[in-house]
């Protein structure tokens, strides 16, 4: 996350309730091996051809998936913002009532 929105956040996060939702697609975490893929940065625009075969290639991928994954909840725990992980592969209303359910015990 750009240092910028990381300051905003804190900022905002102390005058607002703010919740950080998550979504995570599967293949951002375990991506298969199918083969070559044309990827995007889309932050840069560059576009790199990866070979998903390639074993290295997948657990990298992975990886940097968890180290970003927990940069984010140490980030957000760091400034007392609550987080929930949604993945676009599961249904979304379990982790939501979880975390309304844990929210109302803390708060009553």
């Amino acid at each position: 996350m750009a240092e910028a929105y990381e300051r905003d956040l804190q900022i905002a996060n102390k005058r607002h309730d703010l919740v950080a939702i998550h979504v995570i697609d599967p293949l951002e975490e375990r991506l298969p091996s199918v083969g070559l893929l044309e990827l995007e940065d889309l932050e840069t625009g560059e576009i790199v051809l990866v070979d998903t075969s390639v074993r290295e290639i997948r657990e990298t991928v992975s990886e940097n998936a968890l180290s970003e994954k927990t940069n984010l909840e140490r980030f957000f725990k760091s400034i007392g913002m609550d987080y929930i992980d949604i993945y676009t592969d599961r249904p979304y209303v379990q982790p939501l009532t979880k975390f309304f359910r844990m929210r109302a015990k803390r708060f009553h």
